[in-house]
């Protein structure tokens, strides 16, 4: 506290999936000036939360998958179409 006055937060709250992209952006940036080698996959983690974004938005998000079908074993979890 300064004066009485809580302090602001550190930083400003994400709000949507704009803000997300534009921070993860410039992250990413920095993060491929020093390792080159790394920008695939930090392009393919933005892509994926672009997508995963989209598909709640399309209404097509089913939420978390339940332990047993990610138990299942490599492919399980891309073909899970049921109910929570």
């Amino acid at each position: 506290m300064v004066h009485g006055q809580p302090l602001p937060p550190a930083r400003l709250p994400i709000t949507d999936i704009s803000q997300w992209v534009e921070g993860y952006s410039s992250m990413a940036a920095t993060l491929t000036s020093r390792h080159p080698k790394k920008a695939w996959e930090l392009l393919a983690y933005q892509a994926q939360i672009k997508e995963g974004r989209e598909e709640l938005e399309a209404g097509r998000w089913v939420g978390p998958l339940p332990p047993a079908v990610l138990a299942g074993g490599p492919g399980q979890a891309e073909i899970y179409a049921g109910p929570i």
